[in-house]
């Protein structure tokens, strides 16, 4: 089939439009090519992954099998939904599987902690097993770690920071 570039969407997409304002501009190029008739598919190549907003549960450390299993069917449904960047916690548990599976997915990974780093280790990561290695590393490898504010980590500091990551991953969506 014969790939169709409107000269509209091309005009869209000239040098300059920075990575911040790809994906409205790709949004009218798909709107130029559905208005003139031609194939947006061209257009495959240029659109950013999905983002992703992710929260779970404090678990102590998994059967390594049981782990593995888990590991491996996050990658495949980050692999499917092409998913480009992810906002999350870090607990003891899903968040720190989920972040350790973003960043082998090559995803670009961002980190929303409910309060500074030590609170949130001392309450939400050391009484749950083993968990600090895994966490040092996953937050070397992030792209960016917003520290809360609040004093501990309770149930309210734990929905402000999933609130602000599921702002950031909307956030970053629209750009």
């Amino acid at each position: 089939r014969r790939r169709h570039q409107s000269p509209p969407a091309c005009r869209r997409l000239l040098p300059g439009a920075g990575a911040a304002g790809l994906r409205p501009r790709l949004r009218a190029a798909d709107a130029d090519d559905r208005r003139t008739g031609g194939d947006a598919g061209w257009l495959d190549g240029y659109r950013p992954g999905r983002v992703l907003h992710f929260a779970g549960r404090i678990a102590p450390p998994l059967a390594p099998a049981d782990e593995a299993v888990l590991s491996r069917d996050i990658g495949r449904i980050l692999a499917a939904e092409r998913v480009g960047m992810a906002y999350g916690a870090l607990a003891a548990g899903a968040d720190l599987v989920m972040a350790e599976a973003v960043i082998a997915h090559g995803a670009v990974l961002h980190v929303v902690l409910p309060a500074p780093m030590a609170i949130c280790t001392a309450a939400a990561l050391l009484p749950f097993g083993d968990w600090q290695r895994r966490f040092v590393a996953v937050l070397k490898a992030a792209a960016s770690i917003d520290d809360g504010t609040a004093d501990r980590v309770d149930a309210a500091s734990i929905a402000l920071a999933g609130e602000r990551a599921m702002g950031r991953a909307l956030l970053a969506a629209d750009r």
